[in-house]
């Protein structure tokens, strides 16, 4: 039985301190340099061996590499520095996780109406938007607008895809796995750009989308569904997540000190689709809407309280966590991991939303795990230990990649225009 399936009817979207200073994920150059040619050792005659060790070794053929240019070999230092991002971008997920059941509470005390829950998301992103936008105000140039923009509005697009694929019948539980499957999509558009994806990665990603197959598709299998066009429009949302990923890591790296305005954008492009929706989905002007139901009032007569928590206020906490948590703070902070921790590394730690959303629907929805589940959350944990190189180690030493602009190339693109 997967937990989450019945969650992510009613959630349309999941989804932030001071700058750190820099921290570089690798820095040898990963270049063939070819054997010296030692002569045969003669007997009685070391002057062979003395003349090959003084020789001068011959120049490499192979250019040294520019950053940017090819994989580079990982610095076993430098990547257990980046361990306190990956506990960081772990709590992020885990609040993304969580919001999946605290948006359940919400739907369910508003009656589960699709327009109410169209409203409460759109409410939640202009949260965000207002709490982010003043930030545009310190970014550094016009391209960053257009970087954060970007990523916005492939993010958005995941987001359709996935309100587009329900409504066309895709089961929820369905749509949660092929959505698990933006990292396998980061790692060939990471492939394709870089040509360097490590092979443990691959691992940890097959284990990773495995674990939430487990968790998501025995209920499926229980409802009897089939394969339908919503299924065919749910793979827009690996491919707009892994993309929008892909390019953040990229903006970042063009744009370290623009963290900040680069989350302002993704929120506020969002939250003006949202809008939009909400709009369309009431035929009314933004004006108009019942901004009043989100305040406030009586739950359905069928809705999941939380024990100890007044009824009345489950709408206003779960749109205030929402808003504030779940779409501000948490992207802020998504930018901060995004600017260190390669974007492969990063998908992979966040296929394991699905465990955290099962684990807040425990907790929070009174619901029960099953074999499956357990079996899906440790096949998660299985992949981000190989991920990180706990169980097993390759044969060679650990490859990432540099998405830095080689020294001069921004000059020759400027000379070139003129």
């Amino acid at each position: 039985m997967a937990i989450t399936a019945g969650v992510i009817l009613t959630a349309v979207a999941t989804v932030g301190w001071s700058r750190p200073a820099p921290c570089p994920r690798a820095s040898v150059p990963l270049v063939t340099l070819p054997a010296p040619r030692l002569p045969p050792l003669m007997f009685g005659s070391p002057e062979p061996l003395v003349k090959a060790a003084t020789d001068p070794m011959p120049a490499s053929p192979v250019p040294a590499l520019q950053p940017g240019e090819a994989c580079l070999i990982a610095d076993p230092a430098e990547d257990e520095a980046l361990w306190p991002w990956r506990l960081l971008l772990l709590v992020v997920t885990s609040a993304w996780g969580a919001n999946f059941a605290i948006v359940k509470l919400a739907a369910d005390s508003l009656g589960n109406s699709a327009e109410a829950v169209t409203l409460f998301t759109a409410a939640r992103f202009l949260i965000g938007a207002t709490l982010l936008s003043p930030a545009l105000l310190s970014s550094s140039s016009r391209a960053v607008l257009v970087s954060g923009g970007s990523v916005g509005v492939l993010v958005t697009m995941g987001y359709a895809a996935q309100v587009a694929a329900l409504n066309m019948g895709s089961q929820p539980g369905t749509a949660a796995f092929i959505c698990s499957l933006n990292s396998v999509a980061v790692a060939v558009l990471v492939g394709q750009k870089t040509g360097c994806v490590s092979p443990r990665t691959w691992w940890a990603i097959a284990l990773s989308v495995l674990g939430v197959a487990c968790l998501e598709v025995p209920s499926v299998l229980a409802d009897g569904g089939g394969v339908c066009l919503g299924d065919v429009v749910a793979f827009g949302q690996p491919l707009g997540f892994g993309a929008s990923y892909v390019l953040l890591e990229q903006a970042l790296t063009d744009h370290p000190e623009d963290e900040l305005p680069i989350a302002a954008l993704q929120v506020l492009v969002t939250c003006a689709a949202a809008l939009a929706a909400a709009s369309f989905s009431y035929g009314a002007a933004l004006w108009d809407l019942p901004w009043g139901i989100l305040l406030p009032h009586a739950p359905d007569a069928n809705a999941v309280s939380v024990a100890g928590f007044p009824a009345a206020w489950t709408v206003p906490a779960s749109l205030l966590w929402a808003g504030t948590i779940a779409s501000a703070l948490t992207i802020y902070c998504q930018m901060l991991v995004f600017s260190k921790l390669p974007a492969v590394d990063a998908s992979v730690l966040l296929t394991t939303e699905p465990l955290w959303a099962a684990l807040s629907a425990v907790v929070l929805l009174n619901a029960h795990l099953g074999p499956a589940d357990f079996a899906g959350g440790m096949l998660i944990l299985v992949a981000l230990a190989v991920n990180q190189g706990m169980l097993f180690r390759e044969a060679g030493p650990r490859l990432t990649y540099n998405l830095e602009t080689p020294v001069g190339a921004a000059a020759d693109e400027e000379d070139q225009q003129q």
